[in-house]
């Protein structure tokens, strides 16, 4: 993440400009999708971007994307609700009617194997909005359902197939 930061920071100041971003990835994006991007990524609405509030929504893309990643997959089984019943009751282990971390894991690492702890724990995270430590069965539909994880489908998936490899 650091090596491609500085790629982007060409006056080194340790902060990106919307221009520093609009010049880096204007190949890979078109100006108001980077503009957009910032926006979201400028967490402090300071007008620049630092490499913690590059890597803080990096994490959350990912998360978002894991979670389209998962839903693509309950779609395809069919059944849209149905399907999405059905993976809840087969994670839940042990039966207790909520899914707990470790079960949402194998859940994660099934769908998307080359997730870590800290993104598995960041994803469940953003789908637990309670702060509960497990999830419901509604929690759980609510996680496929939307996607208000501050970037909208379009954007979130494109920056992440390019950036998440230099992460």
């Amino acid at each position: 993440m650091d090596d491609f930061f500085a790629i982007l920071d060409k006056n080194q100041d340790k902060e990106l400009s919307l221009s520093e971003m609009l010049t880096g990835l204007k190949d890979f994006l078109d100006e108001d999708d980077i503009t957009e991007l910032f926006a979201a990524v400028d967490i402090d609405k300071s007008g620049s971007v630092t490499v913690d509030e590059l890597r803080s929504e990096l994490d959350v893309i990912n998360a978002a994307y894991v979670l389209d990643q998962i839903k693509k997959t309950c779609d395809e089984s069919a059944g849209g609700n149905s399907t999405i019943d059905k993976l809840f009751e087969t994670i839940d282990d042990d039966e207790s009617g909520h899914i707990d971390v470790l079960e949402f894991s194998k859940l994660v690492n099934i769908a998307y194997r080359e997730t870590g702890k800290s993104e598995v724990d960041l994803l469940f995270k953003l789908v637990d909005k309670y702060q509960r430590g497990y999830l419901t069965k509604e929690d759980f539909k609510n996680a496929f359902e939307k996607s208000d994880f501050g970037l909208d489908a379009e954007i979130f998936i494109t920056p992440n197939d390019i950036l998440w490899p230099l992460y």
